[in-house]
């Protein structure tokens, strides 16, 4: 509900100044009710859906249509691309080595 945010502050703040930022007022979850209202777009996504068109902008604390071009079917497939996953090539490639010198017990 409007004016009604959970908000974070430490005790020797003062709460009209904690109040007065920006990231009490503007959040990234307000931001969507604003791209919905300027992106027509926007309104016929729902918000899982919504989140994965447009991205947050912290610095101006909106949301903005992703950029078009390659993206990756999963989780999995992004984590690939960028490096933080291996395949299991090496893995496999090791198992067939030692799988005609060695019993199944013993490896």
């Amino acid at each position: 509900m409007e004016g009604e945010n959970s908000v974070y502050y430490k005790d020797f703040n003062l709460i009209g100044n904690v109040l007065l930022k920006a990231s009490v007022t503007e959040s990234m979850f307000t931001s969507w009710f604003l791209a919905n209202r300027d992106y027509e777009e926007a309104r016929l996504l729902t918000y899982g859906q919504f989140v994965s068109k447009f991205v947050y902008v912290k610095k101006q604390r909106c949301r903005k249509p992703g950029k078009r071009g390659f993206t990756h079917a999963s989780f999995q497939e992004a984590c690939f691309a960028m490096g933080f996953l291996q395949d299991d090539k090496e893995f496999i490639a090791a198992i067939k080595e030692v799988y005609d010198w060695g019993f199944g017990i013993f490896l």
